[in-house]
């Protein structure tokens, strides 16, 4: 089973020493596995206690990030319990399922998957309907958050999915894309990702702190539980509302197809 973790993740200090980034995918490092497919998916879940993601398989690439909680993660004949800051990388067709282990308590996480080229639509809600996404009037917005969205009942009743990206509802936009990178970064206080732009649906997840996001000049304040949709090229950054406390957040995007290769490192394309 791929399991990652920040415990494990490279740690780089970017953006003139101000972002501590922790890589669990390294810029293209899925792309020859991805490469053709599409952003097919961005959700926040709950698993309640003594209960379960049944077991389910479908044809993407889908990646569960452990917000809080401890689980049972099960990949094909594989289990392994799994813990906050865990990536958890499921490969197309394969079974899987998640469970807390206790019955006591939840365990919760963002999921993202990329979809595979000819699949066809796929019914994530686990009760036959195939009609889950998020209302119509997050559809099209940079900014969405878990607060906004009424969550639907899933897998037999047993798990809250609150839908951020519905599912295809990116595939025009990305079709043909892979997987780019997957890390988690923490911004300090009176610091900043500075302006920069690249080729990319690119994704902040906020996991703590408080910020303030910018995207082509505007800006937009972001939080716990918030999903920040950057446009391919578009101008972003990211920096704390004070000098005082950090922001940190989940970063992931999928590239599209024929995109240069470009240095996150440095903010421009790769020599």
């Amino acid at each position: 089973m791929d399991v990652r973790s920040i415990e494990t993740g490279t740690l780089r200090m970017e953006h003139e020493g101000t972002t501590a980034v922790w890589w669990m995918y390294d810029a293209r490092e899925a792309f020859d596995q991805t490469t053709g497919g599409h952003l097919e998916l961005v959700s926040e879940f709950e698993v309640a206690g003594g209960s379960a993601v049944d077991p389910h398989s479908h044809p993407t690439h889908e990646y569960y990030y452990v917000l809080s909680g401890h689980g049972l993660m099960t990949v094909g004949d594989e289990g392994r319990e799994v813990i906050p800051g865990d990536l958890i990388s499921i490969p197309p067709g394969i079974v899987h399922s998640l469970a807390p282990v206790t019955p006591h308590s939840a365990v919760r996480c963002v999921a993202f998957a990329v979809g595979v080229p000819g699949a066809g639509v796929i019914d994530y809600s686990g009760n036959g309907t195939g009609d889950s996404g998020p209302p119509a009037q997050l559809r099209g917005h940079l900014y969405r958050s878990a607060r906004d969205v009424e969550p639907e009942m899933e897998h037999s009743g047993t798990v809250a999915v609150w839908w951020l990206v519905a599912p295809r509802e990116l595939s025009d936009e990305t079709a043909g894309g892979y997987l780019e990178l997957v890390n988690e970064f923490e911004v300090a206080g009176g610091g900043a990702v500075h302006t920069h732009s690249h080729a990319t649906y690119e994704f902040y997840y906020g996991l703590a702190g408080r910020g303030v996001m910018t995207i082509d000049g505007e800006d937009h304040p972001v939080g716990r539980g918030d999903l920040v949709v950057i446009p391919p090229n578009a101008p972003h950054s990211i920096r704390p509302v004070g000098a005082d406390a950090p922001i940190r957040c989940l970063c992931f995007a999928v590239g599209l197809a024929g995109a240069p290769v470009y240095d996150y490192g440095r903010d421009q394309l790769a020599a």
